[in-house]
């Protein structure tokens, strides 16, 4: 177990207070963590289409990611953020500003100990579903054979770093930030070292990066219809 606390308090308060409420006076004692590996260790392109009585439909384009250790992981940082993270994104700046298909786009990248996830979320008006999946599947491919600009990735990499400067004065984040460094490095990597690792990210990195995630063949779709006369269907 790690405890992490962030703010105006005294550590050795924490500590004892830890104790008192946690330790069951000393009694406790830790056991073996048996892990359990995913079961989607090799994904396959799947689709479900799910009909419910709701205003949009909502897609979510997704595969395994990175785990916190692959020496990706920064390179993955930056894919992210250029491809659906803000308002400047690829996916907001084609999808909704372009054509306005979709009420709200993004990606996400989820890193854990051993496995992650990794995708895109679109909400659109449910005669536009296809049309957004296109897009999507353009901009991913883009990214694959044709790569980032100069100015792309310096933009991106400002956007990033700015991005967590920022979530640094919110106490809540800190404390995230210190509870995971812990248990997923067993010490607290610094953002001075995070900021050079993003620093170092190459064009040629971004674009392998792509490369290794961006497979149709490894993508499972998932789009609920906002329709609730019709039955499941799963491909």
């Amino acid at each position: 177990m790690v405890i992490a606390a962030a703010g105006n308090l005294n550590h050795e308060e924490v500590v004892e207070l830890s104790k008192r409420y946690i330790s069951h006076n000393g009694k406790a004692r830790g056991g073996k963590i048996t892990r359990t590996h995913s079961v989607f260790e090799n994904p396959s392109a799947a689709l479900s289409e799910y009909y419910k009585p709701i205003q949009q439909a909502h897609i979510c384009l997704g595969t395994i990611g990175f785990h916190v250790h692959d020496e990706r992981r920064f390179s993955m940082q930056v894919l992210n953020t250029l491809l659906g993270d803000g308002m400047s994104s690829r996916l907001f700046q084609n999808i909704r500003e372009k054509y306005g298909f979709a009420y709200a786009v993004y990606s996400f990248n989820n890193m854990m100990e051993e496995t992650g996830a990794a995708g895109v979320y679109i909400g659109t008006d449910n005669s536009h579903v296809q049309r957004c999946i296109d897009l999507v599947w353009k901009e991913l491919k883009s990214l694959r054979t044709q790569g980032i600009t100069k100015e792309e990735l310096a933009r991106t990499k400002e956007q990033l770093k700015g991005s967590m400067m920022l979530g640094m004065e919110n106490i809540p984040n800190r404390m995230i930030r210190l509870g995971s460094s812990e248990l997923y490095f067993g010490e607290l990597i610094s953002l001075d070292t995070i900021i050079h690792k993003i620093d170092a990210v190459s064009r040629d990195e971004v674009q392998a990066t792509a490369q290794d995630l961006f497979k149709e063949e490894r993508f499972a779709t998932v789009i609920f219809h906002p329709n609730g006369n019709h039955e499941t269907t799963t491909k």
